[in-house]
């Protein structure tokens, strides 16, 4: 008997110089959330969150420390382990140069909002999972990403 198979996501907790949440408004789904998505058959969960970074808002960084790693149930969403990495904070030239026309990302728009007005833009759920990222953010606790036990970045 095979596993029924999942997928995995990653997603970038990035900020701006004033702290607040990088947030995109995606068509496919009610409320912002973080920049990211699936992971591609062989693709690590940092690549994912790198490319798919890249293709929502037309920014290249790289993403290797973990913040948080959230398991999420097959009837909520097909994503069965979604990562977030930390994606630093961006320079005002970064925040400038946001793109969020491309239309293979499926994003209307975007916007910087802060921690304590998260609540009114984000589902529960993942403002929960972003909640306990920036925690770990705010503690310096993120982890390095490991592929085949070396450290990745």
């Amino acid at each position: 008997m095979s596993c029924p198979c999942r997928r995995s996501a990653g997603l970038v907790l990035a900020l701006n110089k004033a702290q607040e949440v990088l947030l995109v408004d995606r068509s496919t789904r009610t409320g912002l959330s973080l920049p990211g998505g699936s992971a591609r058959a062989g693709e690590a969960p940092n690549e994912a969150a790198a490319r798919c970074f890249m293709m929502d808002t037309g920014l290249v960084i790289d993403v290797w420390e973990m913040l948080a790693g959230d398991f999420v149930y097959e009837d909520t969403y097909p994503e069965g382990f979604n990562v977030v990495f930390s994606g630093g904070v961006l320079t005002d030239r970064q925040v400038a140069r946001i793109d969020t026309s491309n239309p293979q990302s499926r994003i209307s728009g975007h916007q910087f909002v802060a921690m304590a007005e998260l609540h009114l833009h984000v589902a529960p759920h993942p403002l929960a999972r972003i909640r306990q990222a920036w925690t770990a953010l705010q503690a310096g606790k993120g982890l390095p990403l490991l592929v085949m036990g070396e450290p990745v970045g």
